[in-house]
């Protein structure tokens, strides 16, 4: 939010021309609350903190990178300073003092038009993106402050180069698209590094504590992506809203601004986005190989499918759910039921049956809801909010839901490189399996693996598995 990028260049030339400029040492106060205001700073090098000092210790509100401009409001309306303004590091201001504006605007009314015309656009705009934080706070309960203070201020510091980074990318925009775009990038690529290093080696607590605390201090700008917005403003408070997941499948990048976009796109082709996007891929063409009619011509043998309706699956495989002999969907939540009702529904599929798997109760007794056999049994994503133990009785309840002989096909995601900045800055926790982990589960729930599947990045798997031809199962237990 650059004052002087909203000037044209000889209203800015003129402007530059009655600064003076100030050099500035750590710990150097530039502003005290409740003096009078009038004059104005902007940011050339280092870094400022605008500070609440009314509580011990003081507060920082809000780290302040170059471009930035403090005081301009308080000489508009020339009303009292409301926080302090210190320097964090060794830097340089831009200083103009209040009469000297005075002067230069009653002399040239056109600069006048333009430089408050500019305020107001900074007004604005800073009002636009407190809107959009305040109301992910409101709704969604926004990212908790830590109540440890070390903690905070060692998420501070660990991610004062991050968002350095992403202030300057901000007024860079306007002189420079591609470098800005490269700029944030750079800032996204050091964030999730940050985070993975941050939470390596530390137990569950610290890593919890620490991942709010590195949260709260990038919210500001994960909330500016499209798909931050969806994953952290979740009224529901559930952990992967489906406007998210279908966001993140479409992989077309939205946001708030170009910094907005960009960091959705960074997003989007993180290896978590791109590896849930394969296995959307690999589960359709996984359902239409096992699906497959037993006869040339016949109708594809009875299929459930369990917890798809948010993914892309069940309009890949319209063609064949609409000219399967049966098809059941079950589904975690009633809104996740109704819309796959009418995914079913859109692609012709007449013949299907739609109920709610209830995974805590699975989980408590291991039993699930009386199924007939079906040839396929699909579960493409739950196991990715699954722990062991609700996995094993969700698989012990797909076995008796397979006629002998039916194939599982099993999907899971792998640890990758951005899981740290999923689960603790986008707030989207999930488990987190390998191919011989899964393997491991499918086995000893009396599945026989016959194919396993990997994303070329190694972000996610598919597991194909079938149900031992003479295996009676426990099919009166369910």
């Amino acid at each position: 939010m650059d004052l002087l990028e909203r000037l044209e260049p000889d209203e800015r030339r003129r402007l530059l021309d009655a600064a003076e400029r100030v050099a500035v040492a750590p710990g150097q106060v530039l502003m005290r609350r409740g003096e009078q205001g009038g004059d104005v700073f902007r940011l050339e090098s280092g870094t400022l903190e605008v500070v609440d000092s009314r509580v011990s210790p003081p507060v920082v509100m809000m780290t302040l990178g170059p471009g930035s401009l403090v005081g301009e409001m308080t000489w508009v309306d020339r009303s009292v300073r409301t926080a302090d303004v210190r320097a964090a590091e060794p830097g340089e201001c831009l200083r103009w003092r209040g009469a000297d504006l005075d002067a230069l605007v009653e002399a040239d009314p056109r600069l006048g038009r333009s430089l408050y015309r500019a305020v107001a656009d900074l007004v604005v705009a800073r009002s636009r993106v407190l809107r959009r934080i305040v109301a992910a706070g409101a709704l969604g309960g926004g990212v908790a402050r830590p109540a440890d203070e070390g903690v905070e201020a060692e998420a501070r510091r660990l991610v004062r180069g991050v968002r350095s980074r992403l202030m300057t990318a901000e007024p860079l925009a306007r002189r420079d698209e591609q470098a800005a775009r490269d700029e944030t990038r750079a800032a996204m690529d050091e964030l999730c590094a940050v985070v993975a290093q941050a939470v390596e080696h530390r137990g569950a607590e610290q890593r919890r504590a620490l991942g709010r605390a590195l949260a709260h201090e990038v919210h500001p700008y994960t909330i500016r992506s499209h798909l931050g917005e969806l994953a952290l403003d979740r009224p529901s408070g559930h952990t992967a809203e489906p406007q998210a997941v279908v966001h993140l499948h479409a992989g077309a990048a939205e946001g708030d601004g170009l910094l907005g976009e960009e960091i959705d796109a960074w997003l989007l082709d993180a290896p978590t986005s791109r590896a849930m996007r394969w296995r959307g891929d690999a589960a359709a063409e996984a359902l239409a190989r096992c699906a497959a009619p037993a006869e040339a011509g016949g109708p594809p043998p009875p299929v459930l499918i369990v917890d798809g309706a948010d993914g892309p699956l069940l309009g890949r495989c319209g063609a064949l759910l609409a000219s399967a002999r049966a098809v059941t969907v079950l589904e975690t939540g009633t809104d996740a039921l109704d819309r796959a009702r009418e995914a079913l529904a859109a692609c012709g599929a007449t013949g299907f049956r739609a109920g709610t798997l209830d995974v805590l109760e699975l989980a408590a007794t291991g039993r699930g809801p009386h199924q007939p056999p079906h040839g396929v049994v699909l579960v493409p994503a739950l196991l990715d909010y699954l722990p062991d133990r609700p996995a094993a009785a969700l698989l012990a309840a797909a076995r008796d839901w397979l006629a002998p002989g039916g194939a599982l096909v099993l999907g899971s995601l792998c640890e990758t490189a951005d899981a740290p900045l999923f689960r603790h800055v986008l707030e989207w926790p999930t488990m987190r399996r390998s191919a011989a982990d899964l393997e491991g589960l499918v086995t000893r729930a009396g599945f026989a693996p016959f194919r396993t599947m990997r994303a070329e990045d190694g972000g996610a798997v598919l597991l194909l598995a079938r149900r031992a031809a003479r295996d009676r199962g426990t099919a009166g237990r369910g």
